[in-house]
This record gives structure tokens, sequence and C-alpha cells, in this order.
């Protein structure tokens, strides 16, 4: 995969993650996702995360999290950062990069947050 081919692929995710997102809120069609469907309509995706805010159900903030992780690496794109460890800047392992396009560590530097944060 080029990273043409990638950015592809964030752009289709990036579209399949708003559609999971406004499906689940019509889905759970309560006053409060009603509030929250309305405000997500009138707001940039870039702005959803922010936009929906900390005080979700287990299942909106999962999806909350994935749309992050893709706006995440849309921005390294935008800034030519994609492809490099957020940690360490060395190129990320082209594997890592084909099973999870989102990603933004190397497999060492990935090691080290997940240790950290036990």
């Amino acid at each position: 995969m080029d990273f043409q081919d990638y950015e592809d692929k964030l752009v289709q995710m990036r579209s399949q993650q708003v559609f999971k997102i406004l499906s689940y809120l019509k889905s759970v069609a309560d006053p409060e996702n009603l509030q929250l469907l309305h405000r997500l309509e009138n707001t940039d995706v870039e702005q959803w995360p922010e936009a929906m805010g900390i005080h979700l159900c287990k299942s909106l903030h999962e999806l909350n999290s994935e749309l992050q992780s893709i706006l995440a690496a849309q921005s390294q794109f935008d800034i030519g950062q994609y492809g490099y460890c957020a940690s360490c800047e060395k190129k990320l392992e082209p594997q890592r990069l084909c099973s999870d396009p989102t990603t933004q560590y190397c497999l060492e530097c990935q090691t080290k947050l997940n240790k950290a944060h036990r």
C-alpha cells in the first residue's frame, strides 16, 4: 500500500464512522441522543469529538474514540507526518499501518505507552 491508499482508507473509515454514530443516535431516540444528533448535524465532523462531550454511554464513547483516531491520522496527513511515530518520529512499520491505518506509534513506543498506563 502506498500513502494515497492509506489516505483513501482513512476517508472511507471516517465516512463509515460518521454513519455508525448517526445510526446509533437515531436508533436510540431518547431526548438526549436526539439533542446530540441535532448538534452533530450542524457541526463539522472534525468538531464532533468535542461536541459529543464526555458524558456518553459506552457505545457512543467507543464510536467517538474511533472517530478521534481517524481524525488524528488524517491530521497527520495534513501536516506531512503520516507514517511516522508520534513519539520517536521513526517510520512506522508497514504491517502496523496495514492492520490499522490510524496507528500513531511504532511497536516499541506503543509497548512503552501500554506499560506506562497499567
